[in-house]
């Protein structure tokens, strides 16, 4: 019985440790995920994402087109094989791999088996009669929208770059660019702005665990 306390406290140490080092990515997340709960709690979801989808523009729609990749299971791969390129360590690539399907898991077990029957807003508005306003070129999706696996996927990779970069000024850059990951696939019309900001929460927790899990293998095998 000793040996796994001491496993689960060691862990728990390893995980406090990444939480600190990923500090100013932690926090603005925090704050994110309040915010955003408070104002969906005030407007709701469905609300909240009517109004969103009157603020678009040319530019947008193209920048968001594209950007929404970002958090795409492929960018997690390719950044996990650039990781690795640069850190020389196999722990490394498991630890975005780790982190990749970590991510997957989460959002299709709970798309698919607690939530399999949430429609997206295309579908949810259109049994209602409400017609949206949608970006030419994008392949919108009906049902599973709760919640983004977009939004966990980034905020899960940009939360272990925070852990592993030690300027902590670039965590300020990765939470926007993990944030625009999000808004991206509200901009799309493809989830609400509730499934969004579960997404950010979870996937930041997924990328903590997977880092205290992997990396600190990765520093013995720098050592």
């Amino acid at each position: 019985m000793k040996p796994k306390q001491d496993q689960r406290s060691a862990y728990l140490q390893r995980l406090i440790l990444q939480t600190r080092q990923a500090s100013i990515m932690v926090s603005l997340t925090m704050i994110g995920f309040v915010i955003g709960l408070v104002v969906i709690m005030q407007q709701t979801s469905e609300g909240l994402f009517l109004k969103l989808n009157k603020v678009w523009s040319p530019a947008a729609d193209v920048f968001f087109h594209y950007y929404t990749y970002m958090g795409d299971g492929l960018t997690f791969t390719l950044v996990a094989l650039i990781i690795i390129a640069h850190f020389r360590s196999r722990w490394h690539f498991y630890t975005m791999l780790g982190g990749t399907l970590g991510s997957l898991v989460v959002t299709q077990g709970l798309k698919r088996l607690v939530f399999d029957e949430a429609l997206r807003p295309l579908a949810y508005f259109g049994d209602r009669g409400i017609q949206l306003r949608l970006v030419e070129g994008v392949t919108v999706h009906h049902h599973n929208t709760f919640p983004s696996g977009h939004s966990i996927s980034a905020f899960a990779m940009f939360t272990l770059l925070s852990i592993l970069t030690k300027n902590k000024a670039w965590q300020v850059l990765y939470f926007v660019a993990a944030c625009l990951a999000g808004y991206s696939r509200i901009y799309l019309s493809q989830h609400f702005p509730a499934d969004v900001v579960v997404g950010m929460l979870g996937g930041t927790i997924i990328g903590l665990l997977a880092g205290s899990y992997w990396l600190p293998r990765a520093d013995k095998d720098l050592a």
